[in-house]
């Protein structure tokens, strides 16, 4: 039985909103997918005990995965992971992180053996400064992305501006920023075998406006609109009272 009525414009709107989530939902759902296949050394013999993961952070000269998989014996792994469209990349490292891979699976290979080889990779580490406000720039983060597709496959925060990561032999894009007192930065990376060790020495961050206001007196200002105050006024006008500036920011 097919039963016809009338909805009102707002029950429409809610509809159409749940309809829209819904449909969202199930896309995401579908594309998430298993990566499963095997890790093996340069001999091609199976790796025992090797991590592999879509992304990584690195702390104390060791990188960290989020949502591993770890190998048997048999060098054997699977691994879930969600593509949205533009394919996945996993980078494995064995027990003592020396040696490593990096993958990418496009889209529509999702559910082929994946056979990952284990070769050396490069330290990359190096260190945030801002020479413009004569002092470290404090927290910072560096992010390793592949150049295609664009993934991030490692970060490295850290509270003293310094960055380390390791990775095979490869193009790669490096973005490093800071917090509110520095800009942030983007350049293309390459790394190389002959060159176990990349130091990128520092890294000179641009100061940001406010950074470079910071901790001085205040500039004068020029308002557009007040409440219970006359359009000119100037900060010396409120000398003595209670002053608070609120700065928006979007991202």
């Amino acid at each position: 039985m097919i039963t016809i009525c009338q909805i009102g414009p707002r029950f429409a709107q809610v509809f159409l909103g749940m309809t829209v989530c819904l449909l969202s939902w199930n896309i995401v759902q579908a594309a998430d997918g298993g990566i499963s296949g095997r890790v093996i050394d340069a001999e091609g013999k199976p790796v025992t005990g090797a991590e592999i993961a879509r992304f990584w952070s690195s702390s104390k000269e060791r990188m960290t995965p989020f949502h591993k998989a770890t190998t048997g014996a048999d060098g054997q792994f699977s691994i879930r992971v969600d593509d949205f469209g533009q394919g996945v990349a996993v980078l494995a490292f064995d027990a003592d992180q020396k040696r490593g891979a990096l993958a990418v699976v496009s889209s529509n290979s999702f559910g082929e053996p994946l056979v990952m080889k284990l070769g050396a990779v490069v330290t990359v580490r190096g260190q945030f400064t801002c020479t413009e406000l004569g002092e470290s720039p404090g927290w910072c983060n560096a992010y390793f992305s592949l150049t295609s597709p664009d993934v991030r496959i490692i970060q490295s925060p850290s509270p003293e501006a310094t960055f380390f990561a390791k990775l095979p032999p490869g193009d790669y894009k490096f973005k490093g920023y800071g917090g509110e007192s520095v800009l942030g930065m983007t350049t293309n990376l390459s790394v190389t075998s002959n060159q176990p060790l990349l130091d990128l020495g520092k890294i000179d961050l641009q100061a940001t406006p406010i950074g470079r206001a910071y901790g001085k007196a205040a500039p004068p200002w020029h308002v557009t609109d007040a409440r219970g105050l006359p359009k000119n006024v100037q900060i010396a006008d409120v000398r003595g009272k209670w002053v608070l500036l609120e700065f928006w920011g979007f991202w």
